[in-house]
């Protein structure tokens, strides 16, 4: 999902000029208002020709523009024009506090677009490049508010950095862990919201904030503790509204999250967000309406032009049938799969396994799979108590059954319970190719974690790198990995 976007001034400095009109165009590309973005840009050029904010805010835009839609096509098209910004910002005179945060920023943004697009080494790269020139303006600048920041940001992606690509951090000397870069980052909030001048970046903090304690914090208080930061949902730019709704359905907080999605102001002329409508279809989903859930499904596969997340798409339109009973239709949605192309997350890989493998799904254990991703824990646990004993069940069936009732009492904090579910998972199911017993080792070592119980959490924790499902590989070790890092931070 979006990770990092440049860190901006707001205030008057050198050739990089926050102008009015530059907040302006800022706060618009914020809420995906490119054309009115792009026509303040061409005002402001006219003014000030050499304002060095321009092109960081252009830069901005296309990011977004191709992140969003994962047209390769524009992808391509953009590289001339991203070399000669950078070009232009490094004519800026080296003691500026934003020439070489501009730079890094800039380095940051297409290497998340080169991840989108398969091109990991040229990502870590240009990650390499960004944290050199943001460590180098921390020690030129210390006192300058954008560098913890983008010290904030970068420390929470080093400590998160699978063991693959740990050649680029020995490599840069690179450091920094997820509880380090998220300090940096709070404290960086607290001062924003005191300080007139610097007030404008808090929409980006609360942006990045939300992605790292959704994706590499165990710990949902901190999750929990944000929402209260967002402004109301009439006032929300469409990134917070994306971002926010992200964390309501992290949190489990299902309706919420479907009322807010479905709150958003369409009438305003913003660049195509697909990926709201995918999100529309999983609150739906989770709440068992699989027609409504359709509808959005269908609208996002309509509108999207990128690769991830089509795969996954389709078969939540098969589970839409399969859920309604009607195992034939599900057969047919899920053999449309072969069809798309298989996407980078852990999803798309999981939904052509699905399709692959013949297999239809256990559809009370899916109701319950479900009924438990959208928060409704109550619900998800009655319904399992009426499938029998699970001693009676085959052991793929058990597995889920033990994972499932897992997932429900760790979140209903019966800690007991949960423990007892996750040990039989991991008991009965580590050899299978299933996510469920590389999940329940990553939820024990958050377990153990939490209550300072380090060499339990460091033995489950390891545990789960060395558990090779064929399913979410990817996301449950780099938790994994993020969790071992802050466990070796402290000792």
């Amino acid at each position: 999902m979006f990770i990092l976007f440049a860190t901006l001034p707001a205030t008057l400095i050198s050739q990089f000029n926050f102008t009015e009109g530059c907040q302006q165009a800022y706060n618009l590309v914020f809420d995906l208002q490119f054309d009115k973005a792009q026509s303040i840009l061409k005002k402001e050029e006219q003014i000030q020709a050499t304002n060095l904010m321009i092109p960081v805010i252009e830069n901005y835009m296309d990011f977004l523009a191709v992140f969003i839609s994962e047209d390769e096509t524009l992808y391509n098209q953009m590289q001339p024009e991203k070399q000669h910004r950078l070009n232009r910002i490094a004519l800026a005179p080296d003691n500026d506090p934003m020439k070489r945060l501009t730079l890094a920023g800039i380095q940051l943004q297409w290497a998340i677009v080169k991840l989108k697009f398969g091109q990991q080494v040229g990502a870590a790269w240009d990650f390499r490049r960004a944290f050199l020139l943001v460590s180098e303006n921390n020690r030129l600048f210390p006192d300058h508010l954008p560098n913890r920041i983008a010290m904030g940001v970068l420390y929470s992606l080093v400590g998160s950095i699978p063991p693959n690509f740990q050649w680029i951090v020995r490599l840069a000397s690179m450091r920094g862990t997820v509880d380090e870069g998220s300090l940096m980052l709070r404290q960086a909030l607290k001062e924003c919201g005191s300080s007139t001048s610097w007030k404008p970046l808090q929409a980006e903090i609360l942006f990045y904030l939300t992605y790292i304690e959704m994706n590499l914090r165990p710990d949902k208080s901190h999750a929990q503790s944000l929402l209260r930061l967002f402004s109301p949902s009439e006032e929300l730019p469409y990134l917070l509204l994306y971002a926010k709704s992200n964390l309501l359905m992290h949190l489990g907080r299902n309706d919420e999250a479907l009322n807010l999605l479905n709150s958003r102001d369409n009438s305003k002329v913003r660049i195509p967000f697909a990926f709201l409508d995918y999100m529309t279809g999983e609150c739906h989903l989770r709440k068992l309406e699989p027609v409504e859930a359709a509808i959005y499904y269908s609208r996002f596969l309509q509108q999207y032009r990128g690769k991830n997340y089509r795969a996954d798409a389709i078969r939540k339109l098969a589970w839409s049938k399969l859920i309604q009973g009607d195992s034939r239709s599900y057969r047919d949605e899920i053999s449309r799969i072969s069809e798309a192309e298989i996407g980078q997350f852990d999803s798309d890989k999981q939904a052509h396994r699905e399709w692959q493998s013949r297999r239809v799904p256990d559809k009370e254990l899916l109701k319950a799979r479900l009924l438990f991703d959208g928060g409704y824990y109550a619900l998800a646990a009655d319904h399992l108590l009426t499938l029998g004993r699970p001693e009676q069940m085959d052991v793929n069936r058990r597995v889920e059954y033990y994972y499932r009732f897992g997932r429900i009492r760790h979140e209903q904090l019966n800690i007991g319970e949960a423990i007892m579910f996750y040990d039989k998972t991991i008991d009965e199911g580590r050899n299978l190719p299933d996510f469920y017993a590389a999940n329940a080792s990553l939820k024990l070592g958050e377990i153990y974690e939490s209550v300072g119980k380090k060499q339990q959490s460091e033995k489950y924790y390891s545990l789960c790198l060395k558990i090779m499902p064929e399913e979410y590989r990817t996301s449950i070790h780099l938790k994994a990995k993020a969790g071992l890092n802050r466990l070796r931070a402290v000792k």
